[in-house]
């Protein structure tokens, strides 16, 4: 994970709006591997105010996440 002035260089968004969703240029993504335990998770959808809840799974195969302990 990159440190924050970093993140938002790279992104162009302020940490804490940085999505997997709507990058304006393809960032790596992680999940913590925990989070494949779960039926659902929730997520920061791409634009300020949207949650999305997804399966794990299919996160990480829209996204083509990398599962780790983070």
């Amino acid at each position: 994970m990159l440190p924050a002035a970093e993140a938002e260089r790279f992104t162009g968004y302020h940490v804490g709006g940085i999505s997997a969703f709507g990058q304006r240029k393809r960032a790596r993504t992680f999940l913590e591997m925990a989070a494949l335990a779960h039926p659902t998770v929730i997520l920061n959808g791409g634009r300020r105010g949207l949650q999305i809840e997804i399966a794990p799974g299919d996160l990480v195969r829209l996204l083509d996440a990398t599962p780790a302990e983070l």
